[in-house]
Formats: structure tokens, sequence, C-alpha cells
């Protein structure tokens, strides 16, 4: 969210102190997932901000469409690099990144130019990621889970009681906002088009109203508000490149599952556009919303499987339907319902993501994670590598 910021923008060490509120992060995973928004948002501003020759060609080289040229491909990634380690090597600005779940609401503060040493610049550079070791990256504000949201109405009131720094933020341009979120949003406007995961309170946006955008929801700037789902954002944060390495599919998984891919030269597939739309269908359908049964019946066969904790997971409402599993989907079945089936078929205990496992509690939790394992195996296997990969123009 720092690319193509107006001159003039100053910020200190000093500046970018943590504010008193910020606290631990609960867990790997979840400064896992802020870094993850941390280069989702540096995407966005060069890919939707510039309104100059050089966007339209990152435009292109970012999302595709059909009968794209290599020259002007290659061209616009060239472009495309330059332009964000121009902007990296700056480092005058900062970003405040968030990552909205089923879960909850994650947040973090990093500065540009700390982000500028945590990235390499081209996914295909081997060379580089073998000569050192990845560092840690360096956050002016660790990553901290701030807890359920209210859902879609008084998240905006919610955020700024939760995040007493972000008042100072919001009238400080030096400052810039990327958001991750479930579903399908449209880039160039930040419009969630058919869901709104709302911090915990996942929530279907009718047909039939308008479609709100998310800076509106949560009661940012748009000129400085930059949105990618999830799926993007985890390929950007867990390649660690500007530009990605190419024909690479990432699954994020979470409350649901998310999907992020690149195409051959390593830019990023938009799924919001029309062509590129039929590249992340499984079935018929967007990959997360896709039906596929698992092999999660075989757990419930098993001597003890169907007990009283796994009846209550089978009857608990999931995505707005009270009886999801008569219909299971991709999402529901590989995502977080889908581990706490496993875990309660098992009698293994929840993960508790407050401490660090030890060996014991590996072991204690490890049929459940060989079960679910075996299940993601087999959805690799059976429906996500035959589908993708048979057609070599996918």
């Amino acid at each position: 969210a720092a690319a193509a910021v107006p001159q003039g923008w100053r910020c200190s060490p000093r500046e970018l102190r943590p504010p008193a509120h910020a606290r631990r992060p609960r867990s790997d995973h979840h400064a896992r997932s802020c870094m993850m928004l941390v280069g989702a948002s540096l995407a966005s501003r060069h890919l939707l901000r510039r309104r100059s020759r050089i966007r339209n060609r990152v435009r292109q080289m970012a999302w595709t469409f059909p009968g794209m040229g290599n020259e002007a491909s290659s061209s616009g990634l060239d472009d495309f690099r330059r332009i964000v380690r121009r902007e990296l090597d700056d480092g005058e600005r900062a970003l405040r990144v968030f990552d909205i779940g089923g879960s909850g609401v994650k947040t973090a503060l990093v500065s540009a130019r700390e982000l500028g040493k945590f990235l390499h610049d081209d996914g295909d550079d081997t060379a580089a990621s073998q000569a050192e070791e990845p560092g840690a990256l360096q956050w002016a504000e660790a990553p901290s889970l701030l807890g359920i949201a209210p859902g879609h109405d008084g998240f905006e009131a919610w955020l700024r009681v939760a995040v007493p720094s972000l008042r100072e933020e919001l009238d400080d341009p030096r400052i810039c906002f990327g958001v991750s979120v479930g579903g399908t949003v449209h880039h160039a406007s930040g419009v969630l088009v058919d869901w709104w995961s709302g911090g915990g309170h996942p929530q279907e946006l009718s047909p039939f109203l308008p479609k709100p955008t998310v800076a509106s929801i949560m009661g940012l700037p748009s000129e400085r508000t930059f949105v990618l789902h999830d799926g993007e954002a985890h390929l950007l944060g867990c390649s660690r490149c500007i530009l990605p390495p190419p024909g690479l599919a990432c699954l994020a998984i979470g409350t649901g599952v998310g999907l992020g891919l690149t195409d051959s030269r390593g830019a990023i597939v938009d799924p919001s556009s029309g062509p590129s739309m039929g590249q992340f269908y499984l079935n018929g359908a967007p990959l997360s919303g896709a039906p596929y049964k698992g092999v999660w019946q075989e757990w419930l066969e098993r001597p003890g499987g169907l007990n009283e904790r796994s009846r209550r997971v089978l009857t608990s409402e999931f995505a707005n339907s009270s009886t999801p599993w008569r219909h299971p989907w991709v999402s529901l079945v590989l995502g977080r319902r889908g581990m706490e089936l496993a875990e309660a078929a098992h009698a293994c205990p929840e993960l508790d993501t407050d401490h660090v496992e030890g060996e014991e509690a590996d072991e204690s939790r490890g049929p459940a994670v060989r079960a679910f394992g075996r299940q993601w195996l087999h959805f690799l296997r059976t429906a996500l590598v035959p589908q993708f990969c048979a057609n070599p123009r996918r």
C-alpha cells in the first residue's frame, strides 16, 4: 500500500515506535498472516492507483487478459519490479495492515523500509534465496489479535476502540492501509462481491442491495485503503518476493479456503476479471465453495468416532447453513471446521494458539492432524491437481 505515495511524506523511526496498546502476537500464525497482508497492500498500491501509462502496463501484467503479448508482459513486469523497489528504498512511510477472518481481526504496523529488506525482487532469484537465511520482519508494531468484531454494523466504532492509535493514523497521509478478506473482491474499487467475513460473523451479501466497500465498513480512507482476498495475500507473503514464482498456486487455510495463482511469468491472476475468473473454478464453482465430499465419513465410522463432541460439530451452523455437512464443500471440509471434526472424532485436544506446542502436545493431537492431512492429500490428488494441471493453458 506504500507504492505511489505523494511527495513530501516523511516518517522517522521514532514516529514508528509501537504504541502502548500493542500486544504480543498470540502465535507465529498471526504474525505470518499479517506479514502476508503487507505484501498484499504493497502490490495493491502499484496495481490500482497509478494514473499513468506505466500503471496500465502493470495492470496488464498482474491481471491475465487474452491476447496479451509476451513482450508487453515482460516490460510490465520489469516496470512493476522497478517501481516497487524504488518506493521501498525510499522508506519514509508506513503500513497499517489488517486480516479480517472468521476467527477475528488481526493487525500490525510496519515501515516500508523494513518491508523492503524482507522481500526479494524475483521469485526466480534462487541464488539470492539460497545465499542467506530468511530473516524476521522487524515490525513497528507486532502483530496482534484484536478479537471478534461485531460483524457488519458497528465495525468502524469497534475498530477505533480496539486500535487507539488508528484515529491519528487516519489523519496521517504517511500511513496506508492494507486489508485481506475472504470472499471475492473487486480490486479496482475495493467492493465486496459475495461475502463479508465480518471478523467472526460471516455474512452473505444480498444480490439485490448495493455492494459495500471494505473501506466504508471499516471506516478507513478509500484513497489510502487497498484490499486483496486472502488467497492472494497469502501467496505474496509466503513467497517473500515482489514477483512470486511463476505457475504457483497458494491455498490459504483458515476458517475457509482461499486460492491465489500466478501465471507463467509470475504475475498474480486477478479472479475479479472476467477472462480470469474460470481459472479459480473447481467442478464448475469457485474453489472455496466447490462441492467436495472428502473422507471425513471414515473418521465417524471408526470406533468412538461418532461421539457427542463430533455430533455437536456436525450440527453446528456454518456459513449461514444450519445443516452444512449434508452438502459439504471445500471451505467446510478443508478449513477450520474440518479440523474441528477431526479433533472431535479422534478425541484430540483443540489447538492452543496461546502457547507453543511441545512434543507431548503434538503427540496428543497427532491422530487428528494426520487424519486432516490425509484429507488434504485426497483433495489435492483427486480434485485440485487433475483439474488445475490437465489444461496447459490454465
